[in-house]
């Protein structure tokens, strides 16, 4: 395992990615237009309540796994078939909590319908997430890709036949639950070429498991708090076309952040082998790593804030066109997100959760705080400044409070020095160029 594969292995996984990507956007685009961002903005909002008890169907467990697959590939069988029952028994639970703390909301009877269909999704999610973690393990996530290309492309020609008949926004949320059980059982079908699991209930597996994975599933919680409760908080302040309009940028900058996560899933591996033997290349595998991905991420950033009126236009129409300052605004976010994206891969693989925890934490905080001012006087416009300021405070805080770890901190922001240096000044002329 050398850096060489990870590079093969991320290409693979930044193509299909960007076939993904493509068909996300496709399908953000149908759903946009058909819905408008009204209805959009209950779709959006029925997902940003689930994203909370996604991470308790999951719990950080996939992670561990692959972790645990790294370092004893022999016990790998039993690993995952262990943690397979480990997160039915959590999406059960993540279910039935979502079901019960819905009925004490404000929500309209029409948003805990949605909620009770989409939450079945959670089972298989929690599923497909043990699988991928197979093919992360052994740097095989082409067949990750293959099935989300698939599964996209079924979504898709789904949607389309959906909008033909003008259906309700209902059969919509019954189609991801579908699209759910058919990534389930296409990661099923290519990890057996991998590990056959052995099912057995191990308690002491389950708490090992739980033991290592509870700072990342609660630093999870701290990170689904940054991206999704200001779509909450915006529907208490402004309602559902604010939601809507908010979500559908949101969608824009979440498709690109695909690629620095790709990224990290290849590399992390490779950080945990050099950790474990070779010390010595952990930076330069982290240095790297930072290198490559800001090369491709800052002048995708700073193109797609220059363009953000004429993209939300082509994408959406004229009823978006309000989205285009708070766009511009969030995209920057992806900076900081990147970054931090590696900074928590390398802090894993160095058995440092606790420092993701308090970062993760802190970007919370930061984040609620600044919703909470911010979105009653500014929409979304102040949805977008609090989460672009709030990705940089946790970083901060690690670098102030701990000592220890502030080499990767000072790594992860000067990786941003060079590429912008060279993409910023253009960038600002062009837009002073189409701004004329």
């Amino acid at each position: 395992m050398d850096f060489k594969k990870v590079v093969k292995n991320t290409g693979i996984l930044i193509s299909g990615r960007f076939v993904t990507i493509l068909i996300y956007i496709f399908i953000t685009v149908c759903l946009t237009r058909y819905l408008g961002s009204v209805e959009f903005g209950k779709y959006s909002l029925v997902y940003a309540y689930l994203s909370f008890f996604t991470l308790i169907s999951i719990f950080g467990i996939d992670k561990i796994i692959v972790k645990e697959i790294v370092q004893d590939s022999e016990k790998a069988s039993e690993l995952i078939g262990t943690s397979l029952i480990l997160c039915a028994v959590l999406s059960s639970i993540s279910i039935i909590l979502s079901l019960i703390i819905v009925n004490f909301l404000n929500y309209p009877a029409e948003i805990k319908n949605f909620i009770y269909i989409a939450s079945l999704g959670l089972f298989f999610i929690s599923a497909s997430a043990v699988y991928t973690s197979v093919f992360q393990a052994h740097l095989q996530q082409k067949y990750q890709v293959i099935v989300e290309v698939i599964s996209k492309t079924i979504a898709v020609l789904v949607v389309i036949f959906l909008i033909l008949l003008k259906a309700k926004l209902l059969y919509f949320f019954i189609l991801d639950v579908f699209i759910a059980i058919v990534i389930l059982f296409g990661n099923k079908f290519f990890a057996k070429y991998f590990i056959k699991p052995k099912f057995n209930i191990d308690l002491k597996i389950w708490l090992s498991l739980l033991k290592n994975s509870w700072p990342l599933a609660l630093s999870s919680f701290f990170t689904i708090i940054i991206m999704r409760i200001d779509q909450m908080i915006l529907y208490q302040a402004k309602g559902f076309e604010s939601v809507g309009l908010y979500s559908a940028i949101v969608r824009i900058v979440e498709s690109f952040n695909i690629i620095p996560v790709a990224f990290g899933l290849s590399v992390f591996p490779l950080l945990t082998k050099h950790y474990l033997g070779e010390k010595a290349l952990l930076r330069d595998t982290y240095e790297k790593s930072l290198k490559y991905i800001s090369f491709i991420m800052v002048p995708i950033v700073i193109l797609i804030a220059i363009f953000s009126k004429y993209i939300i236009f082509l994408l959406y129409g004229k009823q978006f066109l309000a989205s285009q300052n708070a766009l511009f605004i969030l995209m920057w976010s992806s900076l900081w997100y990147f970054t931090g994206v590696l900074f928590a891969q390398v802090l894993l693989a160095t058995g440092n959760q606790k420092f993701i925890l308090i970062s993760a934490s802190s970007d919370a905080l930061f984040n609620v705080v600044l919703n909470l001012i911010l979105i009653p006087k500014y929409g979304i416009i102040g949805a977008s400044i609090a989460t672009t300021i709030s990705y940089i405070a946790g970083r901060i805080t690690c670098y102030i409070l701990f000592k220890e770890i502030r080499w990767y901190v000072v790594a992860s922001l000067k990786c941003l020095l060079k590429p912008l240096i060279y993409f910023l000044p253009p960038g600002i002329i062009l837009y002073l160029l189409i701004s004329a």
